[in-house]
């Protein structure tokens, strides 16, 4: 058999040594809440976080500057959004979403959204909204990823630095 042999690598069934298990594992979320005004697809830039609750990244991590992330490594990335929205009043629609930027950040793309609205029951309501997706990154010093938030009325994004409420996971799950 051909390959490097360590802890992280298992004999396949054609005689040659494959890397075993997450090389990358990060995850995100916000420490103070973020207001987004109606009619608007907001960045969401508000005191991100790496998660340091009983958690940890899994290898180098991604970075992140003003609400734009870039990958640590080329390969397949899931990216798993989820946002807690605050509101006093009804709300047709809320949106969660990821978008991506093959050009360092010149242009992004929508690659995922989520959809949620709110039936006021009480003086404050508030709504959940999540969505993944899974990203080929071919050059990882050109790929970035940003979150927005969006809505047809004005709403807080709820935060905590306790726990995960609004923000994301990231997990490389093999190469490109």
């Amino acid at each position: 058999a051909t390959g490097t042999k360590d802890a992280t690598t298992f004999l396949r069934g054609d005689n040659t040594f494959a890397g075993a298990g997450i090389t990358e594992a990060d995850n995100w979320r916000i420490s103070s809440t973020q207001s987004i005004s109606a009619d608007t697809d907001t960045v969401v830039n508000s005191s991100w976080e790496r998660n340091d609750n009983n958690s940890d990244k899994i290898g180098t991590g991604l970075t992140e500057s003003s609400g734009v992330f870039t990958f640590p490594s080329t390969g397949i990335y899931l990216i798993s959004y989820q946002q807690n929205i605050a509101r006093t009043g009804d709300s047709r629609y809320f949106t969660g979403s990821i978008e991506l930027s093959t050009d360092s950040g010149s242009n992004y793309s929508l690659v995922a959204r989520s959809y949620t609205h709110i039936k006021q029951t009480s003086s404050e309501t508030s709504a959940n909204s999540s969505t993944s997706c899974t990203i080929d990154v071919t050059n990882a010093s050109t790929f970035r990823f940003r979150l927005q938030a969006g809505g047809d009325e004005t709403f807080t994004l709820r935060a905590s630095s306790s726990y995960q409420i609004t923000g994301f996971y990231c997990l490389r799950l093999g190469d490109t």
